[in-house]
């Protein structure tokens, strides 16, 4: 029996309508005091965001950081971004998997999985 509906099959959905993925994304809302825990826990420099989508968290946190490296499995959540984010020249992107990021070793000091 396949079970229908969007709790069920939302991977296969956003693989297919980056837009909407962004929709949903960016809808999530952080509260001030969880935004400056955050800024506390940060230290500047450069960011890596593990699993990104649509990069609309790396683009908030970006005012924080020299460079942001966004880095997605999935190319259409990435091609997105970039046409999203184009002005935003702090963000670099990567399609890669978090396995095997092709990054050199201690190139980041701060990794995000959003």
């Amino acid at each position: 029996m396949t079970k229908k509906g969007f709790g069920t099959n939302f991977h296969k959905i956003y693989r297919e309508d980056a837009e909407l993925y962004h929709t949903f994304s960016a809808a999530e809302f952080f509260s001030e005091k969880l935004e400056e825990k955050i800024k506390k826990l940060l230290i500047g420099g450069t960011l890596l965001d593990v699993a990104c989508g649509t990069c609309h968290k790396a683009d908030l946190y970006s005012k924080y950081f020299d460079k942001v490296f966004a880095l997605d499995l999935s190319k259409l959540l990435l091609e997105y971004a970039k046409e999203k984010y184009n002005k935003n020249r702090k963000l670099n992107f990567i399609w890669s998997t978090a396995a095997k990021i092709p990054l050199l070793d201690e190139s980041v000091d701060n990794i995000l999985v959003t």
